[in-house]
């Protein structure tokens, strides 16, 4: 078949133009990509934070619903003078958080540390024993006091 420059003219010619086409078109498509890429990425972000916060709600729940209980516990069966719900201290840059804390001097000479779970975790155990830990630190005034620690679940895994 043969072909006259003319023709052949018309055919780059139009091979050129349909060239420009695609790639118009697919910096159009890159471009409506890109955009939907971000629009799910923020969706994403958005999801994750009402999750995160409906684990927040979910655990202040757990924790309100166990410390009416838990302080008569403690007070009654424990005979705890002082009793505080979501205890927290700093020092030197290091926090300390808890639950519950909870002690008594004279006679009974004790401090407790409750964590409350909502599923109970064997981290959860690490927890409170690194907790139990730095007490002598952050309350050296209740070093010479007995220490327990407490873990309040209301799901345990068998």
């Amino acid at each position: 078949m043969a072909y006259e420059i003319e023709d052949l003219r018309e055919l780059v010619a139009e091979l050129t133009k349909t060239q420009q086409e695609t790639a118009q078109r697919l910096e159009e498509t890159s471009k409506q990509m890109a955009d939907e890429h971000k629009l799910t990425e923020a969706t994403i972000r958005k999801v994750t934070k009402q999750i995160g916060e409906i684990g927040n709600k979910f655990g202040s729940f757990t924790e309100g619903m166990a410390f009416p209980s838990m302080e008569r516990m403690l007070r009654r069966r424990f005979a705890m003078t002082h009793v505080a719900t979501n205890f927290e201290i700093e020092m030197g840059g290091d926090t300390l958080e808890m639950d519950v804390f909870a002690y008594a001097n004279g006679e009974v000479n004790t401090a407790i540390i409750v964590e409350v779970k909502s599923p109970l975790r064997e981290r959860d155990v690490e927890q409170v024993l690194s907790m139990m830990e730095k007490f002598p630190r952050f309350f050296p005034e209740h070093r010479n006091k007995k220490l327990y620690g407490i873990l309040a679940a209301v799901q345990v895994p068998a």
